[in-house]
């Protein structure tokens, strides 16, 4: 669903406006799954898990439902020839794509390969409950809606600016809570670490879009395999780490790492509108 929305964005929002329509999606989506956590450790605290996974499936139907009214925008003539014609080696021949899909990788294994384990680092060094870290994990969610809704204000600065910030964002976010500050400074991380992946992200989903305009459903597929490919293999690369007890390092490499993909962000070069 991620990569087909991301698609009928790209083919019915026009360029100038797409990343503030790209921000408004990565708001949802990322906010859902934060709050999720807080939701779910809720379910899971107050009533049973058991219950939790039947409400999600039975609310999975709301949007399964919405998706048939949705009007499909028509093809031009001959797109679908075209869009035939390109294969996915060809779009990763492109320079730009594969730093744009590499990129993706890379952000996503290290920052959800540090999310994931962000719950127990905090029961750990706070002593908190599955209650308690739910709704400190859902500040994460607050932070990526509350710059995904400000796209639109946040678009006025130059691409490069918004990637190094979230670069900047993220890793400052996991730095902090790796001295043994009190809660509240985990609580305020969360926050800014949403906000940070609101910045990049969205600008990595964007430039996707313009990968191929004539082929953009495989080259947004493309960006979302390396995305949840990126996803596994960090998370479980650094789970290693963290089975060992070294949470502070994987915390300190996923901060650096991010530091270093924003600012690469926001000095490679880009598609030119129409290009």
């Amino acid at each position: 669903m991620i990569p087909l929305t991301l698609v009928y964005i790209g083919d019915t929002v026009v360029y100038e406006r797409r990343q503030v329509m790209i921000g408004r999606f990565s708001a949802i989506v990322s906010a859902a799954m934060a709050f999720s956590a807080a939701i779910g450790g809720t379910v899971a605290y107050l009533v049973s898990w058991r219950v939790m996974i039947l409400g999600y499936g039975l609310i999975a139907l709301i949007p399964v439902g919405l998706m048939w009214r949705l009007p499909a925008p028509r093809p031009a003539a001959g797109a679908e020839a075209t869009a035939a014609l390109v294969r996915f080696a060809d779009l990763l021949r492109d320079r730009r794509a594969r730093f744009v899909y590499l990129a993706a990788f890379l952000q996503t294994g290290l920052l959800w390969g540090s999310v994931t384990y962000l719950g127990a680092f905090a029961a750990r060094r706070h002593g908190l409950d599955q209650f308690s870290i739910g709704l400190l994990m859902a500040l994460f969610g607050v932070g990526t809606m509350l710059g995904g809704l400000l796209m639109g204000v946040l678009h006025r600065f130059a691409e490069s600016v918004r990637a190094s910030a979230g670069g900047i964002f993220m890793a400052a976010a996991l730095l902090a809570i790796i001295p043994p500050w009190p809660w509240p400074v985990f609580a305020g991380s969360m926050g800014l670490l949403g906000l940070g992946f609101a910045l990049l992200h969205t600008t990595l989903q964007f430039r996707a879009t313009e990968i191929s305009p004539t082929a953009r459903g495989k080259a947004v597929a493309l960006f979302a395999f390396h995305n949840f490919v990126g996803l596994a293999i960090g998370t479980a690369l650094l789970g290693r780490l963290v089975d060992a007890g070294y949470y502070e390092a994987v915390f300190a490499l996923s901060g650096c790492g991010l530091l270093f993909i924003g600012l690469a962000t926001a000095v490679a070069p880009r598609r030119q509108a129409g290009c």
